[in-house]
């Protein structure tokens, strides 16, 4: 079936063509019978079942798109944030085009929060714990949204991720306008229990596009099966040399990747196990370097892990795990995709959603597995569905043409029998829910802070129809039993305030409840800070504090942090903690002094608590990223991962704080660390690290603080050499261009004006002169005056870097001294005499940036004069100081008077360019009414008590007409505009 033909159920052309140009154009099996045989885009719930590469991504995306074009939206569930950033990035760069809007949220991708709340969204990506929080806040979310995708189903069965995805299903098939519910899945066994409860129909597919062998290589020879049809085979290789399982991956894969010029993927248990294998296959393989992937890689601040990455690629090596920084594992995907990077070493952080163009996977069959209960790993086999998903990884449908291998290796005949039958022959492991009763506590109080009030009999029903419910409590549970865990979970909430019970037996979730509930954390976390504010005084809180506060919680500790034997048994890092205490004579504070009598607490525990601590303090400060990484024998990406966490946490503290009545100022102090967290930046670097350019990291910020430039202003106000003298040049043009939405013209004329000045100090003639002039640039008539450049005595430095070529427009940013004929001219003067007189207009723009008041210049100003160099605005001779995105708006604005500037228009003059997601240049929705209403409310507070104002003079100073544009209010001659050239 064609994909032209899907416009008969409904989906417009437009989209097709996209989905054409990136999926071909025709369907695959399992999505022509999904379309024609289910009739999936007419509603109903769905489990689509299908093998890796079988087009399950592909179905979900159409449905998507097909309730966006009906008015619905559509939250489309991940279990990852590396798999939300994904989906994130290729629907908002693929049909933005075509209007639809695209968000994303998870714990630290909070910036459209407050989109998905107010609904200005289209398709929201979002990981599963973030969609239970944001249901909390707005329990009426689910409105109308007509589509509930769920990738990765089979997470259902997690026990990390599964009871918060079983209870938020629950939830979303208990909501009173049910949405379309659709899962998807490649590993799910026996999925009639669950498509019941889901009431769902199952569409499954077993075959896939692309044939994979999966077997054994063992005694010389590769034996396989056909996933497709079951044929047995073998491919003859060659003779192992060695017995140990390190030694023979190594052989292995230098045979594929140079002897049949494959690329091959490893799947190891652990970290230390890729890197030590990373080495070994350095040594030996003759492959070319990756070259693109190391010029992109030396633009990343420098890192032990970013320093290891490199040595590997130039071997053409790589490895991917997830105590990699996420600009790292971004760029090694990358071009491991376009076949750089030949062999590829990874942990199981790769074998869930992603996409590569690997023809082998090599798979270890053990792993490591975490018990939350006793703080330890042991190593154990994985499991049959986990082999599964990792063998999916290769011979995807795009990027291998014939067939992929899934590959064990063993030099055992006991071991590749049992190889062969349990995991290659053998059926995927029965599945069960997740949910347990003894960690029901944060479930019952998130669906009494979503109800707001309710009876324990509404919660009971409500863990009835939970999976767990449906399919095992049913028969292990009395009513009894249900009644001692809803009670158990009131008693503690009622006794930490979260809830009130009300005479009638209601229970009424209070604003500490609320916090609670939203921020997820566990109830034991909560009633944990809330002891710490009660006993503490705000005024005397420290920084060491609240870290080791957050280190000890029960959420932190839930979070896995490598110790090395040695770090174990010496305690080193509570010897430091301690000392740190002492020399600020902390000792009698409550939580320094209960620190070694928590006994419930493991001697792990503790010293895992005290590592994170000095971590984080070391990481909020100047420290460079490498140092730490060193100091505590752990990668960036373990640091940044550390951080977001605390942050998360610290935010709960500072809403918990509010909620109890600290001061404000000292919960500021909390909020300003959790943002800090985030970024690992000192106090004074907060305000840079709000600039969101890509690539401006902790260690340029650091540099920057260094050189004296602490504030965006002072940022701003840099040239582009200075920004190339302290930064990686591909940071410094995008860090310029932040500020300067005209570059890389501006720093052409930047150029030619300074060649002007050696120009003038030679004797050579330089036309300056000014013209009255019509903006051809901008089609608009007002007054624009190109103003002259005062020229300096000596001749300035010219830019080896700046562009050779020449601009349409000129324009021109240089400071140089005024001449003594221009600063002795006194004011005021009329604005006519002054257009007509260089040396006055000369004499004015060198006096603008220090006037109080224009009319101390100019004797009759116009309602707005504005200098475009200089970036200053007066509004009735007023200064009014802009950000300036705004100025660049208001000046777009002040140039057409009285005519209408499209959205459009302003879209290409604000945020020009292509859209490559940064999060410096991406605009949303509502940004330019934003700006309209920032530059309104700066204008009334520069002139409040300055001016009088007519009733509604400046409500109507900017004209909107909704979905077409903005218009400036003002006559022609009430604007005046000195331009840059």
């Amino acid at each position: 079936m064609l994909i032209d033909l899907l416009e008969a159920f409904g989906l417009e052309p437009k989209i097709i063509n996209i989905l054409k140009s990136k999926y071909g154009i025709k369907l695959f099996p399992l999505q022509v019978r999904a379309f024609t045989e289910y009739h999936i885009l007419g509603g109903g719930n769905f489990l689509v079942n299908g093998v890796t590469s079988s087009g399950k991504t592909l179905i979900g995306e159409i449905i998507a798109l097909h309730h966006c074009t009906k008015g619905k939206r559509v939250f489309y569930l991940v279990p990852t944030k590396a798999l939300a950033e994904e989906k994130f990035e290729q629907f908002h760069d693929d049909y933005k085009k075509v209007g639809i809007q695209t968000v994303i949220s998870s714990r630290d991708h909070r910036e459209y929060d407050e989109r998905i709340v107010n609904r200005r969204f289209h398709i929201a990506v979002i990981v599963y714990e973030k969609l239970h929080s944001l249901l909390v806040v707005n329990p009426k979310l689910m409105g109308d949204v007509g589509l509930v995708l769920v990738d990765e189903l089979q997470y259902l069965f997690d026990e990390k991720r599964g009871p918060v995805l079983e209870v938020l299903l629950t939830r979303i098939m208990l909501s009173a306008k049910q949405p379309q519910l659709v899962g998807l899945s490649a590993v799910l066994r026996k999925s009639e229990m669950l498509a019941q409860w889901l009431q769902a129909k199952t569409i499954r597919e077993d075959k896939r596009p692309v044939e994979l062998r999966r077997g054994v290589f063992f005694d010389g020879k590769f034996r396989y099966r056909e996933f497709n049809n079951g044929n047995n085979g073998e491919e003859d290789w060659f003779q192992l040399k060695s017995e140990k399982e390190e030694d023979q991956y190594v052989e292995t894969a230098k045979f594929l990747a140079e002897e049949k010029a494959e690329q091959t993927i490893i799947f190891l248990s652990d970290k230390p196990a890729t890197e030590t294998l990373a080495h070994r296959l350095c040594s030996v393989l003759n492959l070319p370097a990756a070259a693109g992937a190391i010029a992109e890689m030396k633009t990343l601040e420098e890192s032990v892990s970013r320093d290891m990455l490199l040595s590997f690629l130039h071997s053409g090596v790589a490895v991917h795990n997830a105590e990699l920084s996420r600009e790292e594992r971004d760029i090694i995907e990358r071009y491991a995709r376009k076949g750089e990077i030949r062999v590829l070493c990874t942990t199981t952080t790769l074998a869930v959603g992603l996409n590569l163009p690997m023809k082998n996977a090599i798979i270890e069959p053990l792993c490591w597995k975490y018990f939350r209960d006793t703080r330890s790993l042991s190593r154990e086999r994985i499991l049959v569905s986990d082999y599964k998903n990792m063998s999916g990884r290769v011979a995807r449908y795009g990027f291998v043409s014939d067939f992929g291998r899934a590959v064990f290796i063993t030099a055992s005949y006991v071991d590749y029998r049992f190889y062969y039958d349990h995991y290659i022959k053998g059926p995927v492991e029965d599945m069960h829910p997740t949910l347990k009763r003894q960690e029901m506590d944060r479930h019952i109080l998130n669906f009494i802070a979503s109800a707001k009030r309710c009876g324990e009999d509404e919660i009971k029903f409500f863990l009835k129809r939970t999976f767990t419910g449906r399919t095992i409590w049913n028969t292990e549970m009395t009513d009894a039993a249900y009644d001692q865990i809803v009670a158990n979970t009131v008693n503690i909430c009622v006794k930490e305030n979260l809830i009130i019970r009300a005479d009638s037996g209601i229970l009424i979730i209070t604003e500490l409840g609320n916090v609670v509930a939203w921020s997820g954390v566990a109830l034991d976390t909560a009633a944990f800070f809330m002891k710490f504010l009660h006993k503490s005084d705000p005024c005397r809180v420290s920084e060491l504090e609240i870290l080791l506060l957050l280190s000890l919680c029960r959420d932190s500790r839930d979070q896995y942090l490598s110790l090395r034997r040695s770090e174990t048994y010496c305690g080193g890092y509570r010897e430091d903690i301690m000392k740190i205490i002492h020399e600020n004579g902390e000792e009698n504070k409550p939580l320094f002094q209960s620190l070694w009598a928590l006994d419930h607490l493991l001697l792990d525990d503790k010293e895992r608590a005290a590592k994170k601590t000095l971590m984080m303090e070391d990481w909020l400060s100047s420290a460079g990223t490498k140092a730490i990484e060193q100091k505590y024998q752990v990668f960036s990406g373990v640091i940044k991962r550390v951080g977001e966490d605390f942050s998360w946490l610290a935010e709960t503290l500072a809403a918990l704080a509010r909620a109890v009545g600290w001061p404000e100022q000292f919960i500021m102090r909390i909020v300003r660390l959790s943002q800090r967290l985030i970024h690992g930046v000192t106090e004074k670097g907060l305000a840079l690290s709000l600039i969101l350019v890509h690539g401006l990291n902790r260690t340029y910020i650091n540099r920057l603080i260094t050189e004296g430039y602490d504030t965006p202003e002072a940022i701003a106000n840099l040239p582009l050499t200075e920004l190339v003298r302290l930064l990686p040049k591909c940071l410094a043009e995008r860090l310029y261009r932040h500020f300067h939405l005209n570059y890389p013209a501006e720093e052409v004329e930047m150029l030619r004006a300074s060649a002007a000045g050696v120009c003038e100090a030679v004797g050579f003639d330089y036309d300056g002169g000014m013209s009255n002039q019509t903006d051809t640039r901008s089609g608009g008539k007002c007054t624009v005056v190109t103003a002259p450049v005062p020229t300096a005595p000596t001749a300035p430095k010219v830019s080896s870097s700046a562009p050779a070529t020449t601009p349409k427009t000129t324009t021109t940013t240089i400071t140089t001294e005024t001449t003594p004929a221009a600063s002795d001219i006194s004011f005021p003067h009329h604005l006519a005499d002054i257009l007509q007189n260089r040396g006055l207009l000369l004499a004015l723009r060198t006096r603008l940036a220090d006037t109080h008041d224009l009319r101390e210049l100019i004797a009759d100003p116009p309602t707005i004069f504005a200098d475009e160099r200089q970036q200053l605005f007066f509004y009735r001779g007023i200064p009014i100081k802009l950000q300036p995105a705004c100025f660049h708006y208001l000046l777009l604005l002040a140039e057409k008077p009285k005519q209408i500037v499209s959205r459009d228009e302003i879209y290409r003059c604000l945020w020009p360019g292509p859209m490559n997601y940064d999060g410096s240049n991406k605009p949303y929705d509502r940004q330019i009414s934003d700006h309209k209403r920032r530059c309104v409310a700066q204008i009334k507070k520069s002139i409040t008590g300055k001016i009088e104002m007519a009733p509604g003079e400046l409500e109507a100073l900017i004209i909107t007409r909704p979905k077409v544009g903005y218009m400036l209010n003002l006559r022609q001659e009430e604007v005046l505009i000195l331009k840059a050239q």
